[in-house]
């Protein structure tokens, strides 16, 4: 939105073409100050109602009214606090299973996601792995192949195994304070971390 109440929207579908669809007009808000109404300058197109709310906008309806349904949660646009997500997450369950501490581990499984630039940096507990990921609409995650050194540690396979898979399967993420869990169709978690502040 730009000064004398004008504003230049652009519009991209995921997964379909990566041309985004552009739209211009006027805009307007209601006395409560809670919804905008955007006017297409082109004639005949009807008007987009948007409810603003703390750090979300939805669009609702060609009726003014939210939209109703299955597809109603994919005309939230929540605003991503990316540095919720950029820190130290340590590994503490994983497939279900709690992840012990053990002395004889070279180090803890973790995982930092570098916000700036979308890299995804770890331990699995035997192996270092370093990678890319991406943030979806929706809390969506998806990481890249991970690229990780050879070493065998027999104690810590399996765990770094199912890490492995986890950060390959997930394409969701639940954060609530220091808690985070990576999910898939946002069923039982894959793996859940804590984040560890250094001192």
């Amino acid at each position: 939105m730009r000064d004398g109440n004008t504003y230049d929207l652009q519009t991209r579908y995921p997964g379909k073409s990566e041309d985004a669809f552009s739209s211009n007009g006027s805009f307007e808000w209601n006395k409560a100050g809670n919804q905008s109404t955007l006017k297409n300058s082109k004639e005949g197109r009807a008007p987009i109602y948007y409810k603003i709310g703390e750090n979300q906008v939805t669009q609702l309806g060609l009726d003014g009214n939210p939209v109703k349904g299955n597809l109603s949660s994919m005309n939230v646009l929540v605003k991503e606090d990316e540095h919720n997500l950029n820190k130290y997450w340590k590994l503490i369950e994983v497939n279900g299973n709690a992840v012990i501490a053990e002395a004889n581990r070279k180090r803890e499984p973790h995982m930092i996601l570098h916000t700036s630039d979308k890299r995804v940096t770890g331990h699995g507990g035997c192996n270092s792995f370093t990678g890319t990921f991406q943030l979806g609409a929706n809390n969506g995650i998806s990481f890249s192949p991970l690229a990780a050194t050879k070493m065998f540690c027999n104690n810590m396979q399996r765990t770094e195994d199912l890490l492995f898979k986890a950060l390959q399967n997930a394409d969701s993420y639940y954060l609530s304070n220091d808690t985070l869990q990576l999910t898939r169709a946002r069923m039982a978690p894959l793996a859940k971390f804590v984040a560890v502040y250094l001192k």
